[in-house]
């Protein structure tokens, strides 16, 4: 579903494109909130895979798993 909330002060409306029913624009704030935390979650994932990536070619992990 997509739908337009405007905050009211002249700015641009937000569209909302989500499978999710919608019908108010609190619902909708929650459904931007999860899609949120969902994000937070997914970056967190991939800071802490590049760090490991980072430590293992830095400590020389071979193909074995034998680390430093």
């Amino acid at each position: 579903m997509a739908g337009g909330f405007s905050s009211g002060n002249g700015r641009e409306p937000w569209y909302l494109l989500t499978n999710e029913p919608v019908e108010t624009s609190a619902q909708a704030w929650q459904v931007v909130q999860a899609y949120a935390r969902r994000w937070q979650i997914e970056m967190g994932l991939r800071f802490s895979k590049a760090s490991w990536l980072w430590k293992a070619r830095a400590c020389g992990v071979g193909s074995d798993g034998s680390s430093c």
